[in-house]
């Protein structure tokens, strides 16, 4: 079994894991703490695929959520993404950056999350003396998820399309052949 979480860490991204398995973690902690939820199973395997889907709902709350407040809030400006793929190829720490950036709206995004829970927590006794069966929170649960990730995936197919073109476009004016003076 060690040589199999050997692996599984090696694959595991820096980005990976500070975006979508810390912020899970700190979430599940944070909740068990801070409400009468319990969000961890005591099975190693189980708990840190649900911390890593956890982080992951918290990721894209961020993207969805908290960078469209920033930028209606007019807080934030982004560069095109033809600047943004010029740039990151001429100095990778554009890349970091970036990563960083992503971090910091995740953990944004974490607190937002942790806010919303713990106060869910608070009418959850309304809810539960109103007969909701489980059934029905679970069916509103998945509606939000297929939202969530539905323009996730729209968001994130417009960005690798755009950096498709990006790139295309520089490829072939990297290849512009300029004519020969010798051609007279």
């Amino acid at each position: 079994m060690g040589d199999a979480i050997d692996k599984i860490l090696e694959r595991i991204s820096a980005y990976e894991f500070l975006n979508n398995i810390i912020p899970g973690i700190i979430y599940a902690v944070l909740t068990e703490k801070l409400t009468p939820f319990q969000l961890q199973t005591n099975n190693v395997w189980i708990d840190l695929v649900l911390c890593y889907f956890v982080g992951l709902i918290i990721g894209r709350v961020g993207s969805l959520v908290v960078e469209r407040f920033l930028k209606w809030r007019k807080k934030l400006n982004f560069a095109s993404h033809s600047e943004y793929v010029e740039a990151e190829q001429k100095d990778q720490f554009v890349r970091e950056m970036s990563m960083i950036n992503n971090m910091y709206r995740t953990y944004t995004s974490l607190a937002l999350c942790t806010a919303i829970t713990v106060g869910f927590s608070f009418i959850w006794p309304l809810i539960k003396g109103r007969y909701w069966s489980r059934s029905i929170l679970i069916v509103v649960a998945c509606i939000i998820l297929i939202v969530i990730f539905s323009k996730s995936y729209i968001k994130q197919t417009n960005y690798v399309v755009s950096r498709v073109k990006t790139i295309n476009k520089l490829n072939k004016e990297s290849q512009i052949i300029l004519p020969d003076n010798n051609d007279k």
